[in-house]
């Protein structure tokens, strides 16, 4: 390995970078606070002067390290990034908390009002490539206190806000979209999610996450595959045994602090839509556990990252792991130790001899007829040591598979992927499966659901004959 850039960032007081990003040209972004009057400022900074307390800072690194931007971002009171996102145009979304009533907002918001609570309100800001000009910026909060956690962007420029509230009057999207849990449950602490159109002016959808007890919002991130809709993680801990659960790999809170990793999305397919679970879980053991930051790849597979003082805490090696090596000693010490972890949670179903689907299903949402619409699935083996025949059956119209290997030896932990196109002929629902089938004998048959629907063309009726004269 070898250090490419390493520097300091910082002035003469106290400063804190709590999250970065990377674009794919390779530059840094970070976000954090400062209470320094002499932070490092661009010449082009959309806010050059430190403003009062702590201000949130932005800042940009080049791929070389050169310093290419940076700003101030708050008010006269403490301020704070915790997220930090990018879009695929280079512009920049910053996530936090704020204690200021003259926090920088707009020039386009929906919400432009602080309305305070002990620990003051969320924010989200959206700054040009160049840092120098705000795009949209906006407070996110109720009466109570509203404290941002991250932030995420997807493809298509639509913003994902989460964080910790105790407020029940949160912003509630249109009635087009319902949330999962429109009214706080009654904890301690809740979770809140928003979406936000990409000029800001709106909301798509809010919901709050929560239980009876204390939840705390930790990392947020989105999936790449529109499929119809990007499904959104949420990473955080919880101290209830009532937390929402859903298609769950730990059903029991294990005690104390859990971890808790929900994937939600908003269904537009039903009567009347609204934000709904994917898959919602425990992950802990009888310790504290604490979460850390999440990430997820581009099959939607979610690795996360945190802290625990669990001795039974949820460990598994996966199919092509080193053999686990038995240290009596150090578990022993484990409960009074705080020991760090990583975890990767497929987001597909683990078939007993090995076999693994991903997705768990596949949904093409509404196509316009005549039109195809293409899908990418990968099929793993994810036993430790068989190897193992799989083959894709030729599903029936209006599916169809696309070019490539439809049958193969997988090695223990090989893989291959999978093209699936829908071509719907008619408008309509479309209820369907693709079929794989295997050399495992415990399960020789894996069906995958398959959804979408047809959506026909709008042709202008004929008037009939003008009347005579």
């Amino acid at each position: 390995a070898t250090l490419e850039y390493g520097t300091y960032l910082g002035g003469s007081g106290s400063d804190g970078a709590s999250r970065l990003a990377l674009d794919p040209d390779g530059n840094v972004y970070l976000t954090g606070y400062t209470n320094s009057t002499d932070f490092p400022v661009s010449l082009n900074a959309m806010q050059p002067a430190f403003s009062g307390d702590y201000d949130a800072f932005v800042t940009k690194f080049a791929a070389a390290g050169g310093l290419v931007f940076s700003t101030y971002l708050g008010g006269r009171d403490g301020d704070s990034g915790s997220g930090i996102a990018v879009d695929a145009a280079r512009n920049v979304y910053v996530g936090g908390s704020t204690d200021s009533g003259d926090f920088p907002i707009g020039p386009v918001s929906f919400t432009d009002t602080f309305q305070g609570g002990r620990y003051g309100d969320a924010f989200v800001t959206k700054l040009t490539p160049d840092g120098s000009s705000r795009l949209y910026s906006t407070y996110v909060g109720g009466s109570g206190s509203d404290l941002g956690a991250d932030i995420a962007v997807d493809l298509d420029g639509y913003c994902y806000i989460t964080g910790t509230t105790n407020s029940n009057d949160l912003m509630l999207a249109s009635p087009d979209i319902q949330p999962y849990q429109e009214a706080p449950p009654g904890g301690e602490s809740d979770i809140f999610v928003h979406k936000i159109l990409p000029d800001g002016t709106f909301i798509v959808y809010t919901t709050y996450l929560g239980s009876a007890g204390e939840d705390i919002a930790r990392a947020i991130e989105v999936d790449e595959d529109r499929n119809p809709h990007t499904k959104a993680y949420i990473l955080g801990e919880t101290d209830s045994a009532s937390f929402p659960l859903e298609d769950a790999l730990q059903s029991n809170h294990g005690g104390n602090s859990d971890l808790f990793l929900t994937k939600l999305h908003e269904n537009v397919f039903l009567v009347q839509p609204q934000v709904v679970l994917d898959y919602s879980t425990y992950l802990g053991g009888a310790g504290l556990d604490h979460a850390g930051d999440l990430a997820v790849d581009a099959v939607g597979n979610a690795a996360i990252t945190g802290d625990t003082t669990s001795k039974d805490f949820p460990v598994h090696q996966g199919p092509a792991g080193a053999k686990k090596k038995k240290n009596k000693k150090k578990n022993k010490k484990l409960a009074a130790s705080v020991q760090g972890f990583v975890m990767k949670v497929f987001d597909g179903v683990a078939e007993p001899g090995g076999i693994f689907q991903a997705p768990r299903r596949v949904s093409f949402g509404r196509v316009r007829t005549g039109r195809s619409k293409t899908k990418k699935l990968v099929i793993r083996n994810t036993s430790r040591s068989s190897r193992l025949a799989v083959s894709v059956q030729t599903p029936q119209p209006p599916l169809t598979l696309g070019k490539g290997i439809q049958s193969a030896f997988l090695e223990p932990g090989g893989q291959f992927p999978v093209n699936l196109t829908f071509t719907p002929t008619d408008s309509g629902k479309f209820n369907g499966a693709l079929v794989v089938r295997s050399s495992d004998p415990a399960r020789p048959v894996i069906s995958i659901p398959v959804v979408g629907a047809g959506k026909s063309v709008n042709v202008p009726r004929d008037p009939g004959p003008e009347p005579e004269p």
